[in-house]
């Protein structure tokens, strides 16, 4: 139920705040969404308290799989399974869906769309509820990787962030690649240099900024430049 609770909550959030701040300056969306999550980490915390909380994966995902050299968990290879699956259908949605073709179009064009008679700001109420139902899923899935804390978000925040900016605002592909070499630069580094690692995937995105402002897949919007 998780996923389907965040998504209601992304609903409301989005219809009482984050409507009223479309057509301005989108760093207020960001500066807002920001102060939001550290007001639900700070209710979490008064209700709960900070203290650990374990979350053990299911049963029937307990154990390892052996393969050579290579020892994993199942619960590792079933969240990579699952990741594959949704991104797969995400793509299939945004790409071959009617609903996926209006968002697509309403973030290039949100007049062009409304003149053709779309009810945007229902639209985005959805895209934004899909992104707070993925993100619901995202927490579910690492409850039994890390440890249940009001605070275990900002293990997620700045990473996605980075992966963000890396592959570029807006493409799907970008974020999928940027978040493979985020994962692998981030693994080799905790392999040869740990005391490297915190600051690796940074070191990435300012090289891949300074070849590429717009993010690997980034493209030229026409009312940005």
């Amino acid at each position: 139920m998780a996923p389907l609770l965040t998504g209601l909550i992304g609903v409301v959030v989005e219809m009482v705040l984050i409507r009223h701040l479309y057509g301005n300056e989108p760093l207020l969306g960001l500066i807002l969404t920001f102060a939001l999550a550290l007001l639900a980490e700070a209710v979490l915390r008064l209700i709960f308290g900070g203290a650990p909380v374990p979350f053990a994966a299911p049963k029937f995902l307990a154990g390892f799989v052996e393969y050579g050299p290579i020892l994993i968990t199942k619960y590792r290879m079933f969240v990579l399974a699952t990741t594959v699956l949704v991104l797969v259908l995400f793509w299939a949605f945004l790409a071959y869906t009617p609903y996926g073709r209006i968002i697509r179009a309403g973030s290039r064009d949100p007049e062009m769309v409304g003149l053709l008679g779309i009810n945007l700001p229902i639209v985005f109420t959805g895209v934004f509820s899909i992104g707070c139902l993925l993100a619901g899923l995202g927490g579910l899935l690492a409850a039994p990787l890390w440890t249940i804390t009001p605070s275990m978000a900002a293990g997620a925040i700045m990473p996605a962030f980075v992966i963000v900016t890396i592959g570029g605002l807006g493409s799907f592909l970008g974020a999928i690649v940027a978040g493979l070499l985020v994962g692998i630069t981030t693994a080799m580094t905790i392999q040869f240099q740990p005391e490297w690692s915190g600051a690796a995937m940074y070191i990435l995105m300012a090289a891949i900024l300074l070849i590429r402002p717009r993010g690997l897949f980034g493209e030229r919007w026409e009312r940005f430049e």
